[in-house]
């Protein structure tokens, strides 16, 4: 019997007594920066912790897209955001793949098996793709380095109009983001697609994460680039939305429109797609520790659940229920993390990450809801109660949040009224 039944009341559904539009889903999966080897001089002066990328932990994030396509199954959807220097090797630069088959590896092989499978997951039409940065760039012959940068001033999730979060460096962001999309570019192109959506750490501003999305050659006015034609992002990710988790313990649970200045919501910008952070962490993120382990991330989809029943049963209008999930390529490893192990769930990188049991346990929950007609006495509107959805599809007109009014008070400790 599905354990939903079990736990959460729904024998057998009585005739629905409301409707609802179905709860659009999708997996979120980032294509984090390699592992380097060593710490070194970089050749160019506006890099720092230059290196050649770790073989082992290529190969094995590698394989765990193997893992990924099988996971995908005959209906569920998946957003995969690429990083450059795992792009580049599934498309078999030259200078990545001498440095990664260095030392016996045969990265021919490997690069050849991971495009192969990237391949077949875009022909099923149900991955989209995007463009993942953090601050790396390469730096010539395999090696790659991180840009240096000063802390951006000011807390992503307490900035707002009268103590808005500066941006360290614009021309340092306009090149992090145009090297994640040219190594991206060419998979959208080989299969007639567009990359949707830019997420990373660089830009840090709302504003200029917006321009990035919008206009990325105007990020640095004295660069011109010739940004391939295939970069249509709509998306900006989640962007700052885990600050509502901090708020309130539960991701927003419709899409909306960015503001310039504050991390959530009420703007005119492009769509950020809210959801839970990496499934089966717990450690700290954007200055809070967070737990993302299955069950407390079914508690949380289980209070979009009440939430999606309590609309229905007061006959109120349908709004773009959305609910997705975020993952790392490193995290799917085989294995469990280890109740005792202390590192199992916090980062990390170099050795990877046994949480895949956690990302299954969460699509398997969804996989129930969306084969079930109703809930708790209301009805969908859909083929289920929940539906698997391209990204693009969960980012839709209709919501109502509105945490960032211009005029509100500032967003202390995210505990004020207007929070």
């Amino acid at each position: 019997m599905n354990l939903w039944v079990l736990a959460l009341g729904c024998t057998p559904a009585p005739t629905p007594s409301g409707m609802q539009p179905p709860i659009l889903v999708t997996q979120v999966v980032h294509v984090e920066p390699l592992v380097r080897q060593g710490d070194e001089d970089c050749t160019r002066p506006d890099l720092v912790s230059c290196g050649l990328p770790e073989p082992t932990s290529w190969a094995s994030r590698t394989a765990n897209l193997d893992w990924l396509e099988a996971w995908l199954g005959e209906a569920r959807t998946l957003d995969l955001l690429l990083g450059p220097e795992m792009a580049r090797s599934w498309q078999g630069d030259a200078e990545l793949l001498a440095a990664l088959g260095a030392d016996g590896l045969d990265a021919i092989a490997v690069a050849s098996a991971g495009r192969a499978t990237l391949d077949r997951m875009l022909e099923t039409g149900r991955v989209s793709l995007g463009v993942h940065v953090h601050s790396v760039l390469p730096d010539g012959e395999g090696r790659y380095g991180t840009v240096g940068l000063e802390a951006a001033a000011g807390e992503a999730c307490l900035a707002w109009e009268d103590a808005p979060q500066e941006e360290p460096d614009l021309r340092a962001a306009e090149a992090v983001v145009f090297e994640g999309i040219q190594a991206a570019a060419p998979f959208a192109e080989a299969h007639g697609i567009t990359l949707t959506s830019l997420s990373g750490h660089l830009p840090r501003t709302m504003a200029a994460k917006i321009v990035a999305v919008e206009d990325v050659d105007a990020l640095d006015p004295e660069v011109d680039l010739d940004v391939p034609e295939a970069y249509a992002p709509t998306r900006m990710g989640s962007a700052y939305s885990e600050c509502f988790i901090q708020a309130v313990d539960h991701p927003a649970f419709e899409p909306y429109r960015a503001h310039e200045t504050r991390a959530l919501g009420a703007g005119a910008g492009p769509w950020v797609l809210p959801g839970e952070q990496s499934l089966g962490f717990q450690g700290v993120h954007l200055d809070h520790r967070v737990d993302v382990t299955a069950g407390a991330a079914k508690r949380r989809l289980l209070q979009l659940l009440l939430n999606w029943r309590a609309a229905g049963l007061a006959g109120e209008e349908g709004r773009p229920w959305t609910w997705t999930a975020h993952t790392h390529l490193y995290h799917l490893g085989e294995g469990e993390p280890g109740r005792f192990d202390p590192g199992g769930r916090t980062s990390r990188v170099k050795e990877g990450m046994a949480l895949r049991g956690d990302v299954e346990a969460v699509a398997g929950w969804l996989d129930g809801l969306a084969s079930a007609e109703s809930f708790g006495g209301v009805g969908t509107e859909g083929t289920g109660v929940v539906e698997w959805a391209l990204a693009d599809d969960l980012t839709r007109e209709g919501g109502a949040f509105d945490y960032a009014v211009e005029g509100e008070a500032p967003p202390v400790g995210l505990e004020t009224e207007a929070y």
